[in-house]
């Protein structure tokens, strides 16, 4: 027989399962770990009120920072995830927030620092670092234990942006 009319060995059975298998295993991989995923771990913006609490707002802010620093999002994506999660006030607040940007003529806000910004001038009130800095200024270790004190005046540095020279 010529070489052109040969019909090659039949390939064994097991030969073919295995490398389905591999090709399955391989497809389930990327399908769990998909390319821009750190791990496939899920995190959870957590739920944004708007209530009157300063310190809600700066702990929810602090929260959305870490999982925006761990999960490399893009910066318009950044701006969608937190709006999903604002709820009573804040969702009707920021709703408010772009109908104003709409008639006015201004595009969405298009980054995680211009939404914080943003958020933090209605959230924060310009009162709350002043008091901030004045109970700084006069905190006083009186009835507390070292800890507690050393843990109070470095809550209050972290919150009033003070750095030690």
């Amino acid at each position: 027989m010529s070489d052109e009319g040969e019909v090659p060995p039949p390939v064994p059975r097991d030969l073919i399962l295995d490398q389905a298998h591999m090709l399955r295993l391989e497809r389930q991989q990327n399908a769990m770990h998909p390319q821009g995923q750190k791990d496939n771990i899920k995190m959870r913006i957590p739920t944004f009120r708007g209530t009157s609490s300063p310190e809600e707002h700066l702990k929810w802010v602090q929260r959305v920072d870490k999982i925006y620093e761990y999960q490399e999002y893009r910066e318009a994506k950044k701006c969608k995830l937190a709006a999903i999660e604002f709820v009573d006030y804040a969702n009707l607040w920021w709703e408010n927030v772009k109908a104003q940007r709409h008639k006015d003529g201004l595009d969405n806000l298009q980054t995680w620092r211009e939404m914080k910004r943003t958020i933090e001038k209605r959230f924060v009130p310009e009162y709350y670092k002043q008091e901030l800095y004045i109970k700084l200024q006069s905190l006083c270790q009186g009835g507390m234990c070292v800890e507690d004190y050393v843990k109070e005046f470095e809550i209050l540095m972290l919150r009033c942006d003070v750095r030690e020279p």
